[in-house]
Formats: structure tokens, C-alpha cells, sequence
């Protein structure tokens, strides 16, 4: 009897944590946002056993162009349940110049930008390196349901 309560406890704790990466935005797909928009987000982290989220939330927000020079501020927030909090270390902005290249890259991101204007930015995202880790979680959470469903039938 005490393996069995061991097992179910080892499965309960594995249970009890489900990572998630979450993207605010498709490969290829084109956006266009305003001076002061977000970007993009990327959300990494854990799913508790209560469903509440905590890790991490990843924001680019156009900052406007100015002589052909790209504006971006990067901003990193912890997510913890119930409130996100910035944290000013993790505050960065930066720019680009487009007379030299159309494609940026910060990070894992490549972006490819078609328009930039002092008001608007028109972009797509075209190469995310995490992009495979995304479908996998999100296999393994289709599984993890279909288990959950079917557990105590």
C-alpha cells in the first residue's frame, strides 16, 4: 500500500506545476500597432494546480521612428496570481536603423518590419526559436486533458 501512496503522491506533485509558453502573435502574420502599443508578448511559465498562472510576461512596445531609427522599450513583468508586477531592472529600451536592415532581431525574435512611420509600425514576425517549444507544450497539455477526463471513470 505504501507504493501505491507513493506513486499517486509523486503524480500529484508532477501534476501540480504544467509549464506554458503563450505568444500574442503568429509566424508570418502581418500587425500593425500605434506609438505606444504593445508589440508583442510572450508569456512563460507555470499553471498551479489552482490554474493561476506564475512566471513570466515578456512585452516589445513601439516607441515611434525618428530619422529612419527604430524606437523599443523591452519590459519583463512577473506573473504571479492575481497582479503582474514590472520589474525596473528588467526595463530596456533600444533602437534600430533601417537604412542599414528591414529585419531586427532581439532575443529569439526575428521581425521584419514593412512600414515604420512616427505614429505606426507595421511588422511581422518571422522566425521565434521557442516556436517549437509552444507546439510541444501545447501537445502535451492535449494529452494531460485527455488524461484528466478519462482518470477516475
Amino acid at each position: 500500500m505504501y507504493k501505491y501512496l507513493l506513486l499517486l503522491f509523486s503524480l500529484t506533485a508532477c501534476a501540480a506545476l504544467t509549464p506554458f509558453l503563450e505568444a500574442s502573435f503568429v509566424l508570418n502574420e502581418t500587425y500593425t500597432v500605434n506609438v505606444g502599443e504593445k508589440i508583442l508578448s510572450i508569456q512563460t511559465g507555470d499553471i498551479l494546480v489552482t490554474d493561476a498562472k506564475t512566471g513570466i510576461n515578456e512585452v516589445l512596445i513601439y516607441n515611434g521612428t525618428a530619422n529612419k531609427i527604430l524606437h523599443i522599450t523591452y519590459r519583463e513583468f512577473a506573473i504571479k496570481p492575481g497582479q503582474q508586477l514590472a520589474r525596473d531592472a528588467f526595463n530596456q529600451s533600444f533602437q534600430y536603423d533601417l537604412n542599414e536592415t528591414k529585419i531586427i532581431r532581439y532575443k529569439d525574435l526575428q521581425i521584419e518590419i514593412i512600414k515604420a512611420t512616427s505614429s505606426q509600425l507595421t511588422f511581422k514576425v518571422i522566425a521565434w526559436e521557442r516556436e517549437n517549444m509552444k507546439k510541444e507544450l501545447e501537445k502535451n497539455r492535449a494529452i494531460e486533458q485527455k488524461y484528466k477526463e478519462t482518470e477516475w471513470k
